[in-house]
């Protein structure tokens, strides 16, 4: 699966395929969604989830890897790792 493989998918696909393959790795908040973070094979997908309703409102694919810098306040390794 590459990222055009994934963006070629239906919505419904892409969240079925996130769910069973997809690994979350992280989640942040905006003042309007809950973003989930996810890693497929060697790609980053973010989930957009609203507040009100608790539904998808959006999926995408990240292909600028500068765009992961938001979730690295999130991300802390073990200290034998640092």
């Amino acid at each position: 699966m590459t990222p055009l493989d994934f963006k070629n998918l239906s919505p419904s696909n892409q969240s079925s395929f996130l769910r069973t393959k997809g690994n979350l790795l992280c989640s942040r908040k905006t003042s309007f969604f809950a973003i989930r973070l996810y890693a497929i094979y060697q790609f980053y997908v973010e989930v957009y989830f609203t507040y009100d309703m608790d539904r998808i409102e959006h999926i995408h694919v990240i292909e600028e890897y500068d765009k992961l810098d938001v979730y690295l306040p999130g991300i802390s390794l073990p200290s034998d790792l640092v």
